[in-house]
């Protein structure tokens, strides 16, 4: 028999993407690269040849350049100066040309020689007049390259090739050239002169020779051409025409077959189109270990027709091929050498479907193994893998599609493979997931066996229904093999026990480790070793595990597990799984210690779902001590998450699920997905620096909040930007922006800006700075820039650059950007000279840290110039000044440290910024422990610009602890790193393990729980509320639970009562706290006091401030100067805000509505005046208009227009023209048209000022019952947002004027398809009560087609979202649940809600026949909304559905939510 060798030339011509072989040109593979470089720069003074030292120069930087642009190890470049004797040269040369599989380079650069015609390379040791014994014949070179070289051959000479010698600066010596003398088959040869020059010129430019200083600027700056790589045949012709244009000699060039194009270096001037993104060439994963242990040891035999028939396929016009054949014919192994062998531009992603592999039989693993796959071949999309949590099947399309379009643009294909059908265990089957319409990149095999058929949920038109089946027929190898194993399964069964006891729990396990086997019977492992390793050699095979230190052993193939099962019988597998089951329990209560077996934590689950064991499934998947051991052995959750989702998925497909145990599973789905909330922002790029990037993106990537997310995301593409590689750096910030994401803030974008400057990548950083158009960030960047353009001359940038920052600072108003701005523009104007425009901005600075700071960095631009005196008279002027500013204040000394720490070190004042730090270090034990760490803050930021990692790291374990300990650890780990690797990364790891081991987040779990009380309260069940209340800790959440319960007429009098006194207890010890400059405080009260999701995220648009409840009710209960005393606080809390002013905005307008709707029009017109700036008043009278009818808030508010108007015409008032502008807003919303057109007499260039106000011109005149007049303003909109929002208004004054038709129109002259269905279906629960149902199901059906006509999924969700909801008003539940299930954002469980808490409303009028089959319904819906969204999502419908289930949701909850886990 054969060995199979890959049959690809016979089923293909390969050629490159362009389709002309071997016109090729790429660059050489760096690991079978050699270079050996030489250089001669030092002759004896009596030698006749004269020392340069332009030569080692040259030499060098030759070298570094290989090593940084081409990718080619340090140990490939093998540099050799000053050679000592010519065999040296010789020796190092032959010794590359035998290394060397892929390209070969010598270069030399030296004096050359000439004798008897034939050129010589000189050393150290060679002399002019005896050259033809002392100097090393090219000759001897040419023979020695010829014999050992394999690849191509690029060899460079910097030398003389003829002429007398003459002059100081030539590298000559006598003799004359011969052509033939640097001729090498398969070579490109380039020199420095050409026949008829008989001299090098050994003095260039940049301290090189000229040749090589010549083609190293042409390497690095590139030739603008569309030629995407400098071959070396464009090297030759730019040389060619430079070096004679700057009076050099002429260069030669040599080309044997095709060298000339080799490329040593992509080409910096390609002036070409980017390619297609392309697909690695190699991708090795840890599922490729995997399918390399299901192929057959000993190789492939006499398959070659087959792989050649497989190749055939991959290149073919048929989307699918099924391959079928019966058990043991060698399907498999055809496979798995295929998928680790394909053809040439045939990238195979495969899935092998083994149901006696743990958790490799199921839609879960197939889509991680394709995932895992396609993410190592798509490197850049690794922010779209992050984002997706759960829905991994869109995550396993969306790849597919990019994967498979980026071949097909490159001429390449992808095959998705899968092997096994018919062991398919989970639902839904493998086989539907699987793509209906392959595009032209893609080819699909699948394997099986023939019977049993497809499963019920492949849709008729799939093509597995139809596509070709190919019969496998069973080779002879396969035959031998299994009659072989067979007779050894016979032969462990009929000897001993022991035996007999291992081949059953290996067979019950699904495989185990030898170790595993151990601690389950007790067997010395030699005895174990000797039964495994006797004559079963056919019988059990290993299998490498990704956890386990030693391979897992088990039955190798599915028909000897069929067949051992069968052999032992019912009785004896029960008992070696019960076995298995003890063994389990035993574990579990020890609480899964650290030596708990890997099988019990990441293989026994599989094998409970072959057996369809729920309940033993379920009991792991809630087991949170096994998570946590889980998560020190795997490194993360991802097999816990995949646990509780299969476990759920069952639960979800069982004709009556139990909703307890749903819900808890979302419980510990939701405790697993925040364990990542306190990983330190900063330590996914400690991991980076480390080179650890999988880990590192993976970190960033379990960070829940968004905006810390993203900043992670940033920091890690940070460390991977390089200077040259500007298409891998874009790459990397793209990742950052995929599909469904939100886009990129200014100040995101200026982050990544700054870091490619770091990184040396203006270019890019100058392209993205472009995107920014916020004023502070645009002054942030551009004087980023400046820094770098100002030494490198390029003047016209720096003015153009200098002119805008002086725009934005003479324009800036708001107080809190204007120092931001001006301290940019600082360390612009210093950075280019300008000290004096420097200092006159700096002292305009208005807080003092501001100043200092600004100075500093004046000192380090002047350091920078080489005025180091005046910079250190500048330094300890301002060193002393802060010191003695802060003498009594350690953390304002800290923080003014921690802001010039970097500048003072740049300037070189490392012992001035030590010196501080030792003084403060002195007073740490003085300070409180709240201080220590404040002061802690600048301190490790000073300390890891001086580079002592150390100390840092020792005082932030001695005075912090908690989160903020692991904060100071992580921005220390930089500077750890420089110093000792090993200490970092250890580290690293520790900060990690202890990130996942902090207390839960207590507003999340007050959160939760103040749900809970709401649900209970709704059920009626008063006492258990009231239990769960004081479970609650977090002082945010309990103000919720306190209003809500004290704002309900559920609560008797007294009680209600009690807990207003307590929700206003609440709330002034929050602001206590706020007014205390706490910004947690400010967080807290922002999110919980002015929150809007209070109520639930369902109705977060409709809902009222909690704190404006509270009022209500006080006014309510005649606590009036309780009322106005808790509004008077809010009033002053601008000037100390930390959150956008917003939510403080709304929470005033809404306590003004509140004051006005409560017949309190008085403390509404006392309460906007206390507001501070005229704009801020305006805005919060804004939202007073829009919260109650424009008649209601006139007597308080046209009043203040009066006075307003009178003071903005009159000049009164700064920046008038945004002032009148606002103003025109709200006289609008008051549908004050004179007023309007007074304010807006002469005004231009106000921007989108003017479209609001026509926006809310419109509004008033819609509510004022002047439709037609509203709608033809709204046509006079430019801007989209406004011009919705007013035609909005217009079809809801339609609606209620009963013109429904008349809506219908005006949504229709909404633009966006999305918006125009949103306004649609508003109009159909009117023409449903006025038509009857028909009329409003025919609109809803036409708007729900055009649903597909959306492109941003976020526009179609909130779209589709609008159409349940019209849905649901015309008794529509079917239609609504088709809509809900097409989400896949966050807004399914939400829909689903609605829809739930519809069928519950409508349960009263389900006659009795029908209740069962309508209650079973609820709860396969409640199920569905548990397995997607929040454990406490739909509470309040359970309340009226099932108050007993509640109840039990309520106990858990305290005993997980609340720290009984």
């Amino acid at each position: 028999m054969r060995r199979v060798r890959r049959p690809w030339s016979r089923c293909r011509s390969w050629t490159s993407s362009s389709g002309c072989a071997g016109q090729w040109m790429t660059l050489p593979d760096p690991e079978a690269t050699r270079a050996v470089l030489i250089g001669t720069a030092n002759y004896a003074p009596d030698s006749g040849f004269e020392s340069f030292p332009e030569i080692a120069r040259s030499l060098s930087d030759f070298a570094e350049f290989l090593r940084a642009e081409t990718g080619i190890p340090e140990q490939h470049i093998d540099v050799v100066l000053d050679p000592s004797d010519g065999p040296t040269i010789a020796a190092r040369i032959t010794a590359a040309a035998r290394d060397a599989t892929g390209l070969l380079l010598v270069y030399y650069v030296g004096h050359g020689a000439v004798v008897d015609n034939q050129l010589h390379l000189t050393h150290t040791a060679s002399r002019a007049d005896e050259a033809d014994v002392t100097a090393l014949g090219y000759a001897i070179i040419r023979a020695r390259i010829k014999a050992g070289a394999r690849g191509a051959v690029v060899v460079i000479l910097d030398c003389c090739h003829s002429g007398k010698a003459f002059g100081r600066d030539v590298l000559a010596a006598d003799g004359e050239i011969l052509r033939a003398a640097t001729d090498i088959d398969g070579a490109f040869v380039l020199t420095a002169t050409d026949e008829k020059t008989k001299f090098a010129l050994a003095k260039g430019d940049g301290g090189r020779t000229a040749f090589t200083g010549m083609m190293l600027d042409i390497l690095r700056t590139g030739v603008p051409t569309t030629d995407r790589y400098l071959t070396m045949s464009l090297l030759y012709r730019e040389l060619r025409d430079r070096l004679p244009a700057a009076s050099m000699p002429k260069p030669k060039a040599l080309e044997r077959g095709t060298a000339g194009r080799v490329a040593l270096a992509v080409n910096p001037g390609w002036t070409g189109h980017p390619d297609p993104p392309s697909l690695p060439r190699v991708t090795a994963t840890p599922y490729t270990a995997q399918v390399r242990d299901l192929t057959p040891a000993d190789g492939l035999l006499d398959r070659e027709p087959e792989l050649a028939e497989l190749a055939e396929f991959c290149w073919g016009d048929e989307p699918y091929v099924w391959w079928q054949a019966g058990p043991w014919a060698g399907k498999t192994a055809i496979m798995t050498w295929f998928a680790l062998h394909p053809p040439p531009n045939v990238r195979v992603v495969s899935f092998f479907v083994t149901s006696r592999l743990a958790a490799q039989d199921d839609h879960n693993a197939f889509t991680d193994a394709v995932v895992e796959q396609l993410s190592a071949l798509l490197p850049d999309e690794a922010a779209a893998v992050a984002r997706v949590n759960t829905n991994g099947d869109a995550l396993r399309r969306h790849l597919l599609d990019i994967a498979a379009q980026r071949a097909a643009n490159t001429g390449g294909r992808i095959v998705l493979l899968v092997d096994g059908l018919d062991e398919d265990r989970g639902h839904p089957s493998i086989a539907s997931l699987l793509p209906k319409n392959p595009g032209p990149g893609l080819r699909v095999i699948v394997a099986g066996r023939p019977n049993p058929g497809l499963p019920l949920d492949v849709p008729g038109n799939h093509p597995l229904h139809h596509c070709r089946r190919r019969e496998v027929d069973r080779s002879r190898a396969a035959f031998d093999v299994i009659q072989a194993a067979s007779l050894e399964l016979l032969g462990i069964l009929e000897r001993s026990d022991v035996d007999q006891e291992i081949l059953g729990l290996i067979t019950a396990a699904h495989g185990l480790t030898g170790t595993e086997l151990e601690d389950l019977t007790g067997l010395p492992p030699f005895r174990i070793a000797r039964i495994l390793s006797g004559p079963t050699g056919r019988t059990f095979r290993a299998q490498t595990s990704r956890f386990a230190t030693d391979q897992i052993i088990l039955l190798a193939h599915e028909t000897l597990q069929r067949e051992s099962e069968n052999a032992l019988g019912r009785a004896l597998m029960d008992g070696y799984r019960h076995r298995l089951h003890d063994w389990a329990a035993r574990y579990r209560d020890q609480g899964w210690p650290a030596e708990t077996p890997t099988y019990l934590l990441t293989r026994y689950f599989s094998m409970l779902r072959g057996r369809g064991d729920i309940a033993r499934m379920t009991d792991l998947a809630l087991d949170t001590a096994r998570h946590d051991r889980m998560l020190v052995l795997t490194g993360g959750d991802g097999i816990a998450r995949t646990e509780i989702a299969t476990v759920s998925g069952l639960w979800l497909a069982h004709p009556d699920p139990d909703l307890l145990t749903v819900c808890e599973l979302a419980m510990r789905r939701r405790h697993l997905t925040q364990r990542g909330r306190d990983i330190p922002m900063w330590l996914p790029a400690g991991f980076a620096l480390l080179g650890e990037l999988a880990r590192a993106q993976s970190l960033a990537d379990g960070i829940p909040l968004r905006r810390r997310r993203v900043q992670a995301r940033i920091a890690v593409i940070s460390v991977q930007f390089g200077a040259t590689d500007r298409r891998a750096n874009r790459t990397l910030v793209d990742s950052l922006r995929g599909p469904g994401d939100r886009t990129l803030d200014d100040g995101e974008l200026c982050s990544i800006a700054c870091a490619l400057v770091d990184a040396g990548d203006v270019e890019s950083a100058e392209e993205l700075a472009h995107e920014i158009t916020t004023p502070w960030e645009r002054v942030r960047i551009l004087a980023q820039l400046v820094s770098v353009w100002w030494p490198e001359g390029r003047r016209s940038a720096v003015e153009t650059a200098m002119t805008e920052i002086n725009r934005h600072v003479l324009l800036v108003k708001a107080a809190d950007r204007r120092d931001e701005i001006l301290g940019y523009a600082v360390g612009a104007f210093a950075d280019i000279g300008d000290v004096e425009r420097a200092m006159s901005l700096a002292d305009a600075l208005l807080t003092f840290e501001d100043l200092i700071a600004a100075r500093c960095r004046i000192a380090r631009a002047m350091a920078t110039r080489g005025e180091s005196e005046s910079a250190r008279g500048w330094v300890h002027s301002i060193l002393a000044t802060a010191a003695k500013a802060t003498a009594a204040d350690p953390i304002g000394r800290s923080q003014v440290l921690g802001r010039i720490a970097a500048d003072l070190v740049a300037a070189g004042f490392d012992d001035e910024l030590r010196e501080q730090v030792d003084d403060l270090v002195a007073q740490l034990a003085g300070c409180t422990p709240r201080a220590a760490v404040a002061v802690l803050e600048g301190l490790v930021a000073c300390l890891v610009e001086l580079g002592d990692a150390e100390r840092a790291i020792t005082l932030s374990r001695k005075f912090a602890s908690g989160t903020e300990q692991l904060d100071l650890l992580t921005e220390a780990l930089p500077a750890l790193e420089t110093t000792d690797r090993a200490a970092a990364r250890q580290l690293a790891a520790e900060i990690e393990i202890e990130s996942y081991r902090t207390p839960p987040d207590a507003y999340r779990r007050g959160f939760a729980l103040h749900t809970v009380v709401r649900a209970l309260v709704e059920a009626g069940d008063l006492p258990r509320a009231h239990a769960v209340v004081d479970r609650i800790d977090d002082m945010g959440c309990q103000f919720l639970v306190f209003t809500y319960l004290g704002t309900r007429a559920a609560e008797s009098d007294t009680r209600a009562a009690d807990f207003l006194d307590r929700a206003l207890g609440t709330v002034h010890a929050l602001l206590d706290q706020v007014e205390t400059w706490d910004e947690q405080a400010t967080d807290a009260f922002a999110r919980t006091v002015l929150g809007t999701d209070w109520l639930g995220r369902e109705h977060a648009e409709t809902s009222p401030t909690p704190l404006a409840e509270l009022v209500r009710s006080l006014i309510a209960r005649g606590a009036i100067d309780r009322a106005t005393g808790l509004a008077e606080r809010l009033a002053p809390l601008y000037s100390i805000w930390f959150e956008s002013a917003d939510s403080l905005d709304r929470g005033l307008g809404e306590l003004a509505a509140v004051f006005v709707e409560s017949g309190r029009i008085e403390l509404a017109a006392r309460l906007i005046p206390t507001i501070s700036g005229t704009l801020r008043r305006l805005t919060v009278m804004q939202l007073l208009v829009d919260r109650l009818d424009g008649d209601a808030a006139a007597p308080i508010v046209k009043p203040m227009l009066d006075d307003l108007e009178d003071e903005v015409l009159a000049g009164r008032i700064a920046e008038q023209p945004l002032h009148r502008v606002r103003l025109a807003q709200l006289s609008a919303a008051l549908g004050d048209a004179d007023r309007v057109a007074r304010l807006m007499d002469g005004l231009t260039d106000v921007g989108p000022g003017a479209q609001r106000v026509v926006s809310a011109l419109a509004t008033a005149r819609a509510r004022a019952g002047a439709i037609d007049e509203a709608g033809a303003i709204a046509g006079t909109i430019s801007d989209r947002g406004e011009r919705i929002r007013a035609y909005g208004q217009v079809v809801a004054a339609q609606i209620r004027a009963g013109r429904e038709t008349a809506a219908l129109h005006t949504a229709t002259r909404v633009r966006e398809t999305g918006e125009r269905i949103r306004l649609t279906a508003q109009v159909i629960p009117a023409l449903a009560a006025k038509l009857g149902p028909a009329g409003g199901y025919t609109v809803l059906i036409e708007a729900t087609h055009l649903l597909g006509t959306v492109e941003r999924t976020d526009h179609r969700d909130r779209a589709t979202a609008a159409l349940v909801d019209a849905a649901l008003a015309i008794g529509e539940v079917e239609h609504a649940l088709e809509l809900a299930d097409g989400v896949e954002s966050d807004l399914h469980p939400i829909l689903l809600s609605r829809i739930v808490a519809e069928l519950v409303r409508a349960l009263a009028d389900v006659p009795t026949t029908g209740q069962a089959a309508a209650r079973a319904r609820i709860r396969r819906i409640l199920a569905q909304v548990w397995s997607v969204g929040r454990w406490y999502s739909a509470l309040d419908t359970v309340a009226r559905f099932d108050p007993e289930l509640l109840i039990a949701i309520a106990d858990e909850a305290v005993r997980f939510e609340a720290g009984g886990r």
